[in-house]
């Protein structure tokens, strides 16, 4: 989700791709790129306050973390304008997503936050459980919803987002309307 989120809003400014997470798998998949759509940095230190003012030509940072509630992804809230939470419709997905919204409750500078669904399964009910178990925390939910789909893993394997892939796809089409609705709240 990042990374097509971070290919989108390249389309409309300057970006900087900030990958957090130990596996560095963005990095991985930069490495089959050709065309660098945005710069891609691997970063693992608490001091990324430092490394982000120091790149005040960036237009967009995007900054992906690790799951869970490491001390990066601390850092990485306390740093943005807006935090979102990307959920999958599953009990799993929903349970964890409570340890961060308490990480995020508890950060000196609370930023905007939302939950996206991410990866659903078209037309299953648990998107719609998943939904109703979010509603408790009062967190909007974003109103594009980004489908399970092939596409998705097949562009990160050829090192490509999916607008870069299928331009025409269901697939970019909902990544455009994300990186929108995104937009539309900074």
């Amino acid at each position: 989700m990042a990374i097509n989120l971070a290919g989108e809003l390249a389309k409309r400014g300057k970006t900087l791709f900030v990958d957090t997470d130990r596996q560095a798998s963005a990095r991985d998949w930069n490495n089959f790129r050709d065309h660098k759509p945005f710069v891609l940095s691997k970063w693992t230190t608490a001091s990324l306050a430092e490394f982000i003012a120091n790149r005040p030509q960036y237009e967009f940072v995007v900054l992906d973390t690790p799951s869970g509630v490491a001390e990066i992804a601390k850092s990485a809230m306390n740093l943005s304008d807006l935090v979102i939470i990307p959920i999958q419709p599953s009990a799993l997905d929903v349970w964890s997503a409570d340890a961060t919204i308490r990480v995020l409750s508890g950060i000196e500078k609370t930023p905007k936050a939302v939950c996206a669904i991410n990866r659903k399964v078209v037309n299953a009910k648990i998107t719609e459980s998943a939904k109703a178990a979010l509603a408790k925390y009062e967190l909007p939910l974003l109103k594009t919803e980004i489908a399970q789909r092939v596409a998705f893993a097949e562009c990160i394997a050829l090192g490509l987002t999916v607008g870069d892939m299928q331009p025409r796809g269901k697939a970019a089409q909902e990544m455009r309307a994300f990186a929108q609705e995104i937009l539309s709240m900074l």
